[in-house]
């Protein structure tokens, strides 16, 4: 089976919660593995350092003098997570509840010289696959590789 359709079904169990915490607990485990493939699929390194569009956009290593940006607000922005290649901002990846947010956060970030890549089925996701969608930020030109579990993820029910 898919591993996201696996952890779909963790996470959609019905159960008291202990039963609940404890599938939660299987399922962010599984989820961290395909983060750990698709970084290096992706040849980048996940850090809890954030940064912003704008550095993303001119690949700068951010200034930590000012930090205004780190309040940075956009469509979309839920579950996000900040990837590096060499010391140098190379992709965000948000996985927001709603599809309807991808619009208005390509019209966020093609007004910066970025582009949106999402997977054959966007919720395809890792944070909670079929309910959550999975969207990649990045500088033109960079591209995005998808697991196989990303192309192939058909979801039980979609939600939103």
């Amino acid at each position: 089976m898919n591993q996201l359709a696996e952890i779909e079904i963790m996470l959609s169990r019905p159960g008291d919660w202990s039963e609940r915490y404890a599938a939660m607990d299987k399922a962010h485990a599984a989820a961290r593995k395909l983060w750990v493939r698709w970084c290096a699929l992706n040849d980048v390194t996940m850090r809890r350092q954030a940064f912003a569009f704008t550095h993303l956009a001119a690949a700068k290593y951010p200034s930590w003098k000012n930090q205004s940006w780190r309040f940075e607000t956009w469509p979309g922005n839920d579950h996000t997570r900040w990837f590096w290649h060499a010391h140098r901002p190379a992709m965000i990846v948000s996985e927001p509840y709603y599809a309807r947010e991808l619009s208005a956060m390509r019209a966020r970030v093609e007004r910066l010289g970025l582009e949106l890549h999402h997977p054959p089925n966007p919720y395809a996701s890792f944070h909670y696959p079929g309910r959550t969608v999975f969207a990649v930020i990045a500088r033109p030109g960079r591209g995005v590789r998808w697991l196989d579990e990303q192309r192939v993820y058909e979801a039980r029910h979609v939600w939103g």
